[in-house]
């Protein structure tokens, strides 16, 4: 992705507002059981989906190159 692109600055933007929002999360989840998906990467990804057009959760996690694991670093 080119230097200048778009979705560059939006990641800059959302990882600062996403940055000031994860206490909030952290207090929201449980500190015992099994580890879960962080919100931010759920938030992420629904922009990716939104920005992309993606038809689904299903068929971003299936795109070349993107796992549902790693979508919360957006490149």
């Amino acid at each position: 992705m080119p230097r200048d692109h778009l979705l560059r600055m939006d990641k800059e933007m959302v990882g600062a507002l996403l940055e000031r929002l994860s206490p909030s999360f952290d207090r929201m989840y449980a500190r015992v059981g099994r580890a879960s998906v962080p919100p931010e990467w759920l938030l992420q990804a629904s922009l990716l989906i939104a920005l992309y057009s993606v038809r689904s959760e299903r068929s971003f996690c299936e795109e070349p190159g993107t796992t549902c694991s790693t979508a919360g670093s957006w490149t």
